[in-house]
């Protein structure tokens, strides 16, 4: 709109209010919602496709009288922080050096009525199938957003190419309660990433940080 023209946008950056990864073959049953990080990537020694990390962020902070309007939207910059060391990686607080592989990976916005502790390969919550497997129905999640390359020992960035009209259109389809999910898939990388902002006491108080979301925005 006009009254925006010419103005300099801000940015504000939220941490994810949920995160979980969704794994197909023997696992597309489970839920790893409370993990501290999730593997994103192939899985070695098969076939399946790559597991797929969803995220969600509340984007009060840039509401306006209660809502948050899409037209504002001028760019969203996701950022993933790998974990050094976890069970998951290798037994008794293991490294997980030779999990994290370098290369390519997308995102896209994603519908946000999925659960944190119900999400798996097949449903978004009990009893409610994704529109596709793995959350890749044209229900599930909007086009690609952007894409970024994982170096190994640095955060994976994911930035939105999007032109502006573009994102914005993406976001009045797929913003619903003032919260924003996106759906990040692998070309060829693979990133443990820390999910929990905290210490974890079984991995002798490494701390992990969570992922964040700059949005880029005018008022």
């Amino acid at each position: 709109p006009g009254a925006w023209v010419g103005q300099t946008p801000e940015e504000v950056t939220v941490e994810a209010v949920a995160d979980t990864v969704i794994l197909p073959g023997i696992a597309a049953g489970l839920n790893f919602g409370p993990h501290p990080v999730i593997n994103i990537g192939h899985q070695d020694n098969t076939t399946n496709p790559p597991a797929v990390g969803l995220f969600r962020f509340d984007l009060s902070a840039i509401a306006v009288n209660g809502a948050v309007d899409p037209t504002r939207l001028r760019g969203l910059r996701l950022v993933l922080h790998q974990a050094d060391v976890a069970d998951a990686c290798a037994p008794n607080c293991g490294s997980c050096a030779s999990i994290h592989r370098a290369g390519e990976f997308a995102f896209q916005l994603l519908r946000s009525d999925w659960g944190e502790n119900a999400a798996t390969w097949k449903y978004h919550k009990t009893g409610a199938p994704w529109s596709a497997p793995g959350a890749d129905g044209s229900l599930d999640h909007g086009i690609e957003l952007g894409r970024g390359h994982f170096t190994v020992g640095q955060p994976l960035t994911l930035e939105s190419t999007l032109c502006r009209q573009a994102l914005q259109a993406q976001g009045g389809s797929w913003l619903r309660n003032k919260q924003l999910s996106l759906r990040v898939r692998s070309l060829g990388g693979k990133i443990v990433a820390a999910t929990r902002n905290q210490p974890d006491p079984a991995c002798g108080g490494t701390v992990y940080t969570k992922p964040t979301l700059m949005i880029s925005y005018c008022r």
